[in-house]
């Protein structure tokens, strides 16, 4: 349960500095494929990327807030012909354990399949991040397989990727 109320709203850049901050936590980095260190204009590159990828319809990249206070992300990417290919989130270390990527997941999945249509939506996890995995699963995805990797930006080289989807029927 969320211990304060949250809302979600595109991100903007106003977000930049917040973002930056989270961001570039190694505790964060550690349990995402966000880059560490993380880049010194990281945020701002990111954001004109997913306000320009909104604006294509390629992506929709949501702000997490608490009392209008930045506490993570939420996003729906790669989108083409009814499928988010890539389905992430995180959250900033000072707010974890507290619903908020429940709530956001939750939230932005409802935008997905209701304001995009979207058939299916996929996503993936670090096989070690159990809350990550408990935030997707409980918000209906299935596992399909477990696999290695090969992105540059995973801290732990042995980790392997829990790779799950979410369809419109499910």
């Amino acid at each position: 349960m969320m211990s304060q109320p949250a809302s979600i709203c595109f991100i903007e850049h106003r977000h930049a500095t917040a973002v930056q901050e989270l961001a570039s936590d190694f505790a964060v980095a550690e349990w995402t494929r966000l880059p560490h260190p993380y880049p010194e204009d990281g945020a701002v590159e990111f954001i004109e990327m997913q306000i320009l990828e909104r604006k294509l319809g390629k992506a929709f990249v949501f702000a997490i807030e608490v009392e209008k206070q930045f506490v993570g992300l939420c996003g729906l990417h790669a989108i083409r012909k009814g499928v988010s290919r890539e389905f992430g989130f995180w959250i900033g270390k000072p707010y974890w354990e507290k619903g908020y990527a429940s709530f956001a997941a939750k939230s932005t999945l409802e935008f997905g399949f209701s304001d995009l249509a979207l058939d299916r939506v996929e996503a993936v996890a670090l096989e070690s991040n159990h809350a990550s995995r408990r935030v997707l699963e409980k918000n209906g995805f299935s596992l399909i397989k477990i696999a290695k990797h090969n992105d540059p930006h995973i801290h732990r080289k042995n980790e392997r990727l829990a790779k799950y989807v979410l369809t419109r029927i499910d």
